[in-house]
């Protein structure tokens, strides 16, 4: 079975949910009536997601995203809980959901679980590993 948790945090990692590769369009606002700003996920997991940005944004901001997951879009509520600025200038940006519904939640469940296995049947077809960023990347391109 697949684990979705990484259990209890300890030392510098902090996180509880495993964190999924996962690139997908996203928006991102500053408060209401804020410009949207556009960017990619790097991961996502059940209990935040990260990306980058052309802007710094300082810890603890709310944010409104809206997350394009297949064919559909998530408006949600998030604080910036970590912000560095990377070697090309851009800015790591990692935000904890505030208000996260049930149908989200279930869908980044099916999201990974679908990832997985899509994942085993590649290695299975090709015979040699294929990262799970790799199989997110192919399973969002060619899935239906």
């Amino acid at each position: 079975m697949y684990n979705l948790t990484m259990g209890t945090a300890s030392g510098t990692e902090r996180r509880l949910y495993y964190r999924h590769p996962l690139r997908t369009h996203m928006q991102f606002r500053l408060g209401a009536g804020q410009p949207a700003h556009s960017s990619e996920t790097h991961d996502i997991s059940f209990a935040g997601l990260s990306f980058k940005s052309h802007l710094p944004i300082e810890r603890g901001a709310n944010l409104l995203l809206a997350v394009g997951l297949k064919k559909k879009v998530h408006d949600l509520r998030a604080k910036v809980a970590y912000a560095s600025q990377e070697a090309d200038g851009y800015y790591r940006i990692g935000v904890a959901f505030l208000d996260s519904r049930g149908d989200f939640r279930h869908e980044i469940t099916q999201m990974a679980l679908s990832i997985y296995e899509y994942q085993k049947e590649l290695i299975q077809k090709t015979g040699h590993e294929i990262s799970e960023a790799e199989a997110a990347r192919q399973w969002i391109e060619y899935s239906p």
